[in-house]
């Protein structure tokens, strides 16, 4: 009897042990894993890249147009690197998705940023707008890039952007290249009517009075060329042929559309024949909100002898417009044959 208590109650000893460190061992157990969460909650926090070089807000004038700024960082950025084309294997080099009108100071490319704000939400693309200087370093034109791809990472839809910045060459950074778009202006009224807006008046006087030398008070901006060469040294100079020849390359690869400010109807057909996706139904919005405004523009009156005043100086920047020109003339037969 007494050999079967003792028994009994080792059994119940036994019982008490197992109990209680079995609950210990599930508080060690439930410690550990709270624990490593907090471990990998905290590192996914820690890791998050802060967006701190670009901030994007929605403008007054459009309900879905994004402005981007470029502001100093004082945070290091995460920077998320685009492969090169080599790394991505076999692809276009350029993207019929991307568009980038690079537009010139006093060429009426507002026009265009104006339909691609109206049209972007029929046609189901975003349009974002680039603030920033004209001229830029190699490692700013990187920069650049860098971040019109960032953009499009995070927007994940065909995008249409503008910037009034020289040519970039994105295949130069093993990069794909976007589709560009340009407008140009007739040089003479360019030059005229930037000198008018902003009221120099030593350009005007001396073109009115027949003097030498009057191209050296011309903003070396009311230059076509070089939007279209980019920022090699060579395209700034005037009347270099081999900034000529550049420029007419660069429109040939990555140009489809180049319009023209006087034949803006053309400019119009072409862009809706050529880029569909960004400009279909252009024409109609054109003439339903922006007929009237360009009609009433008035052209600078230009007389003979500031006309043949600049014609020598402009010698190289009057042949590329009338090379531009009778592109587009030969796209629009091409559309109606």
């Amino acid at each position: 009897m007494i050999r079967r208590r003792r028994l009994k109650t080792q059994l119940y000893l036994i019982i008490i042990f197992a109990i209680v460190s079995g609950g210990i061992l599930y508080s060690n157990i439930k410690l550990n894993r709270e624990t490593y969460n907090s471990d990998v909650i905290n590192f996914n926090l820690n890791n998050l890249p802060k967006k701190a070089l670009l901030s994007v807000r929605n403008t007054p004038n459009s309900s879905s147009t994004t402005e981007v700024y470029y502001a100093p960082s004082s945070s290091t950025k995460k920077k998320y690197v685009t492969k090169s084309m080599n790394e991505l294997g076999k692809m276009d080099e350029i993207n019929k998705y991307f568009l980038f009108l690079n537009w010139m100071t006093g060429s009426g490319a507002e026009m265009l940023v104006f339909l691609l704000e109206k049209i972007q939400g029929m046609n189901s693309f975003k349009h974002v707008r680039l603030k920033g200087k004209q001229i830029l370093s190699s490692h700013q034109q990187e920069t650049l890039i860098d971040d019109m791809n960032e953009i499009r990472r995070s927007m994940a839809v065909p995008l249409s952007f503008d910037r009034n910045v020289y040519f970039v060459n994105f295949t130069f950074f093993e990069r794909q290249s976007p589709t560009y778009l340009g407008l140009v202006r007739h040089p003479i009224a360019k030059v005229v009517s930037q000198s008018i807006w902003r009221n120099n008046t030593d350009i005007a006087e001396c073109l009115l009075k027949n003097q030498n030398n009057c191209t050296s008070k011309i903003d070396s901006k009311n230059f076509t060329i070089p939007w279209f060469c980019g920022f090699d040294p060579r395209c700034m100079i005037i009347n270099s042929d081999w900034a000529l020849k550049q420029a007419k390359e660069n429109v040939n690869r990555f140009y489809p559309v180049v319009g023209v400010l006087e034949q803006f109807d053309n400019t119009l057909k072409v862009l809706e024949h050529k880029l569909p996706q960004f400009f279909k139904g252009a024409n109609n919005i054109f003439n339903a909100t922006l007929i009237d405004i360009f009609k009433n523009k008035k052209e600078p009156e230009i007389s003979k002898s500031m006309e043949n005043t600049l014609r020598e100086p402009l010698k190289n920047e009057l042949e590329f417009y009338i090379w531009i020109k009778k592109r587009l003339e030969n796209q629009i037969m091409d559309i109606e044959t």
